[in-house]
């Protein structure tokens, strides 16, 4: 036993021995993990104080026990050595006893010097499991959901599965969000977009779908350089048809920590008070190619944040010209928001977690049965492979297209994400217990009232569906200026993953047909489906067709009513 175990020990003895009993396990975990705390938890810097500047760093953690005053604080101090080996120059020390926090948080005060050493915090090398244990004998069933890059329709999705599942107590629901690489700093308007398209068609005339050009990056930088006739202006948007370079990783980290955090608030609105796990596969970062051009990436994170928020956002963009700098800014203002949700008391009992796959294995295999619903990349699902449970999991996939001209990339977008990865699975999918797709031309048949989704969504819907479908202002949206009621109250659109998931829970209801698909490789490592009377089992749904909000309210009904395949 460490003099740090022994001393917070010495701090709670005079506690009740009915809340403490368990206390040893906590903090010899604690202690035992927190060397490797850095690498396991998003970059997390406090939005008050002045930061030193310093090669050190220090780590608070607290932990504790539910109703018990029986939570330390450690500090333990590094320091970076010439090859970036990260050694505990001090520590632990153990700070008294504080009052109890709903579950364990462990606040990083970044004090590297700026201009210093980089550090990829997000790495693990081993497990990180700090939830509370599930009792696992109540539980027959796990659901699982791989999240992909369109939040908002993916955001519909998730709330239909949320009706679906929400009054079955024997039902858990693990919500997995795999983050996209990002670059900070980078955007467009719509009167840039539509600038590129022109200068695209004007220029590359070769190119015929400047949209896909533009959304793809496939411009190169010098084939604009031999441009000689360019304004400036005109060259500066032409050169946003460049396909940029990531940002780090940590961004990367930033961004999906906060869109786990906003996807939190979303599941709280809709709760009844049912256990809620969102799961994070940050180390996914490493095997996913995003083939969006990041100056089209679409910034979700802004729908959610409040007004001052927004202001110090649209600031950062429009005052801080240098883009190391404005990186900088905006680094401190994911941290800030990250900080404002993990201290909201309406989140405080979901659990926004570090995706641990040992234990979500683990959870795999004592489950009476395991349905996986995915649009996302096929990585997760290699690893189920990989690790002997895919014959436990009844998979249904939004993925592949039927028809290369309809796609947006080289491949259907969830296929580029991962080639390699696709490319296994689907020649393994008889592996699994059900494998079925949702192919492109079926995700995007449907069209649905926005004002019937809202009216099982909510306000939270509503700001999805103004930003990423009506392309409203963030800032019109946050102060109420513009409303699916005042402005798109006969508006429909299509929702591909709630569409792929409402085939998988409700079939009879959207109308699709079995089928089967055989996977066509082609040219340039190109996936293509091609419809056939043997293959992968897919739900084939020909045709367009448009869901009023009487037709809307059936549908979610009958998932309130659990008339649902689950």
């Amino acid at each position: 036993m460490t003099n740090a175990h022994k001393e917070c020990r010495g701090q709670i003895a005079g506690c009740d021995a009915g809340k403490c009993r368990t206390y040893d396990v906590y903090l010899d975990m604690l202690l035992g993990r927190l060397s490797r705390a850095l690498d396991q938890q998003p970059r997390t810097r406090r939005p008050s104080g002045k930061h030193r500047e310093s090669s050190t760093l220090e780590l608070a953690a607290e932990h504790g026990r539910h109703g018990a005053f029986v939570s330390c604080r450690v500090w333990l101090r590094f320091a970076y050595n010439g090859t970036g080996r990260r050694v505990v120059k001090d520590g632990p020390h153990i700070q008294g006893y504080l009052p109890w926090t709903p579950s364990m948080n462990v606040a990083i005060d970044d004090q590297i010097d700026r201009s210093g050493l980089v550090i990829d915090r997000y790495r693990s090398t081993g497990s990180s499991d700090r939830s509370i244990d599930i009792d696992i004998e109540s539980i027959n069933r796990i659901d699982q959901i791989d999240w992909s890059i369109d939040f908002e329709a993916c955001l519909a999705a998730a709330m239909a599965l949320f009706k679906a599942t929400c009054w079955k107590p024997t039902v858990r629901v693990l919500w997995i969000l795999e983050p996209r690489q990002v670059c900070f700093g980078l955007s467009m308007t719509m009167d840039q977009i539509t600038r590129c398209k022109e200068l695209i068609k004007q220029h590359f005339p070769s190119f015929e779908n400047p949209f896909k050009t533009l959304l793809n990056g496939d411009v190169k930088q010098q084939d604009i350089d031999d441009i000689k006739d360019l304004t400036k202006d005109d060259r500066k948007i032409l050169e946003m048809a460049v396909k940029p370079k990531y940002g780090l990783i940590n961004d990367a980290v930033l961004h999906a920590r906060l869109s786990a955090l906003d996807l939190a608030t979303c599941l709280s609105e809709w709760s009844n008070n049912n256990p809620i796990e969102v799961l994070v596969d940050y180390e996914s970062l490493e095997h996913i190619e995003n083939p969006v051009n990041l100056h089209m990436h679409h910034h979700e994170e802004l729908i959610n944040r409040t007004e001052n928020e927004l202001k110090e956002y649209y600031d950062i963009m429009k005052k801080v010209l240098h883009f190391g700098r404005r990186t900088d800014n905006l680094r401190d203002w994911y941290n800030k928001c990250i900080w404002r949700l993990e201290h909201d008391k309406k989140l405080s009992d979901i659990s926004v977690e570090r995706l641990v796959m040992d234990n979500v294995l683990n959870r795999i295999r004592t489950a009476g049965s395991v349905r996986f619903l995915g649009g996302s990349s096929l990585r997760i699902l290699q690893q189920f492979l990989d690790r002997d449970v895919a014959s436990k999991i009844k998979c249904h996939l939004q993925v592949g297209s039927c028809d290369m001209s309809a796609n947006l990339f080289s491949n259907q977008f969830n296929i580029a994400l991962n080639q390699q990865a696709a490319k296994i699975v689907l020649s393994r999918s008889a592996e699994f217990a059900e494998f079925t797709v949702v192919p492109s031309h079926t995700a995007q048949s449907i069209k649905y009232s926005a004002l019937g989704l809202k009216k099982f969504g909510g306000h939270c819907i509503e700001k999805r569906i103004l930003g990423f479908n009506c392309h409203q202002e963030h800032r019109k949206i946050v102060t109420n200026q513009v409303s699916l009621e005042q402005q798109y109250s006969d508006k429909a659109y299509s929702m591909p993953d709630l569409t792929s998931f409402l085939c998988a829970l409700l079939p009879g209801h959207m109308g699709s047909k079995p089928g089967f698909i055989e996977v066509d490789e082609q040219e340039g490592d190109t996936l293509l489906f091609k419809k056939s009377d043997k293959g992968i089992p897919m739900f084939d749904l020909d045709g367009v067709k448009e869901l009023d909000e009487e037709q809307i309210t059936a549908i979610f009904e009958s998932l309130t009513r659990g008339e649902v395949l689950l």
